[in-house]
């Protein structure tokens, strides 16, 4: 096995008043955990994207999963780099980029994001059939954020952020655990110019959504 799982350290460190190492682990102590956490995300925020929108993300992601995985994409479109299990050897992901990756078994890949201003971060992925793909933002110490809003739209996950500037990670595992063959395609977008429809809860936007209807 090529990689290790993710470690629990960010809330030890708190609690005994140090800070995370720049070196250190993500937050999740083990695969089941860090699924589980993936597991509790909900969409109670009431922060919707329109279908034209959600089409332009899936295009992002979905569409090049389509075509040979082994010829090369696009300029911004590149392979993981083995090992990059742990932030230290967290890959960089640029805006707007995409990268394709697989899971060995237990598996976790780490994505390194630089965000100069505070932008609305949209986190979208996708993988082939044997891959049940899931993903999760954690901020420069290592701690999970919630998303401000999680959607799946046609097969493709898609996580909202509203977030300051700084250094964040998004780690990715395989929810089946991993070992298959199949791809995953993952992408993070600055979305400020998105036409969003919203409400004080999923509630509320279903009216509003009915409305602009």
């Amino acid at each position: 096995m090529r990689k290790v799982v993710f470690y629990l350290v960010a809330s030890l460190l708190v609690l005994s008043g140090l800070t995370l190492p720049e070196k250190g682990y993500a937050a999740s102590d083990s695969h089941n955990e860090w699924k589980n956490e993936i597991k509790k995300l909900e969409q109670d925020k009431g922060t919707t994207f329109s279908k034209k929108d959600l089409e332009k993300i899936e295009s992002q992601v979905k569409d090049k999963l389509t075509s040979d995985p082994n010829k090369v994409k696009t300029l911004t479109d590149y392979w993981e780099n083995e090992p990059n299990d742990t932030l230290d050897r967290a890959n960089l992901l640029n805006l707007d980029d995409t990268v394709y990756g697989t899971f060995e078994w237990d598996d976790v890949d780490v994505y390194q994001i630089e965000v100069k201003n505070p932008i609305e971060l949209v986190v979208s992925g996708a993988s082939q059939r044997g891959i049940d793909l899931g993903f999760l933002l954690a901020d420069g110490y290592g701690d999970w954020l919630t998303p401000d809003a999680n959607e799946v739209y046609d097969g493709v996950q898609i996580q909202l952020y509203v977030i300051p500037e700084g250094t964040y990670y998004i780690g990715a595992l395989d929810l089946n655990g991993g070992g298959s063959d199949s791809m995953y395609a993952l992408s993070a977008m600055n979305m400020e110019y998105i036409d969003r429809i919203s409400g004080d809860d999923r509630y509320e936007t279903a009216i509003e959504i009915a409305r602009a209807g």
